[in-house]
């Protein structure tokens, strides 16, 4: 449109110049042949020159713009997911330290830190050797008081059928009666040391107590051990455990899901609850562990 007006107005314009060009002409001619034919030639220079003017008569030009296109949408109140990743470390839920009930020298060892146990697995032994002869102590001393109870016992039936015959007092059947009962009570006092050292026989051997990981070792093959010193860790069931800054506890606690995934096994990921944030913030980080 803008070219088409341009056009019109330059043939307006060479139109207008080709006009004038003709007046001027006519004008000369007229000027020049008859001086009569001035009234005349003004007529007719007054008609030209009035054509001329409403020709060229301002006209309203009709310029067209190009609207720009613009896509609109419609604001909406939507939902905004804020996702917070925070690093942490595995550990136990809980980690005992194993010990042996006996001392003894170390003679086995089955396990490794990092080692995957089961309730019952064997993890190290002792020397057996000082204990199996204690409990062979304790069955001869339990194998004597059975011998002394059935001696006590005929000795008993023997008396209680010689008191109904009246040839024996009663303080002398008695006497016999509190011997059977003291009999008695030592053949139960030398079961139970022999089930003790029996006790202690099987606690030569060191047993998982539970399935899990073997996190520390303490003890090797040859070292003499104490009664209750820590031999290996064993670490249960297993969580993790982060620390988060104060300002996201809040968020964390009204968290409606919780992944966590592992460095070392990429292509696994496990969801996760929250188990205990601690109450206090830690003296030199200012974070609170949540595990």
């Amino acid at each position: 449109m803008k070219k088409l007006s341009i056009r019109k107005k330059v043939f307006r314009l060479v139109m207008g110049l080709i006009l004038v060009g003709i007046v001027g002409t006519l004008i000369y001619y007229v000027r020049a042949h008859s001086v009569e034919g001035s009234k005349d030639v003004l007529m007719v220079k007054t008609n030209i020159v009035g054509t001329f003017n409403n020709y060229f008569r301002a006209r309203p030009v009709i310029v067209s713009e190009d609207v720009p296109v613009v896509k609109t949408n419609t604001v909406q109140f939507g939902t905004t997911t804020v996702k917070n990743s925070y690093s942490g470390e595995v550990r136990g839920i809980y980690e005992s330290p194993l010990s042996f009930q006996v001392s003894g020298k170390v003679i086995k060892r089955t396990v490794d830190p990092g080692s995957i146990v089961h309730s019952g697995d064997v993890l190290l032994a002792i020397d057996t050797k000082d204990i199996e002869q204690t409990v062979n102590i304790a069955l001869a001393q339990l194998d004597t008081a059975n011998s002394k109870l059935k001696l006590a016992e005929i000795t008993l039936n023997r008396n209680r059928e010689l008191l109904k015959a009246g040839a024996i007092s009663q303080e002398a059947y008695d006497l016999c009666r509190t011997d059977y009962d003291s009999t008695q009570a030592a053949v139960r006092l030398a079961s139970a040391q022999y089930n003790q050292s029996l006790n202690q026989l099987n606690y030569c051997s060191l047993h998982a107590d539970r399935d899990g990981v073997i996190t520390a070792v303490n003890i090797e093959v040859g070292q003499v051990v104490a009664t209750g010193a820590p031999a290996v860790m064993l670490c249960g069931d297993q969580e993790v455990v982060i620390s988060v800054p104060e300002n996201q506890v809040g968020a964390l606690k009204q968290a409606k899901s919780i992944k966590v995934s592992f460095w070392a096994l990429p292509n696994v990921t496990v969801d996760g609850k929250i188990r205990e944030i601690s109450p206090s913030a830690d003296p030199i980080t200012r974070t609170y562990e949540v595990k």
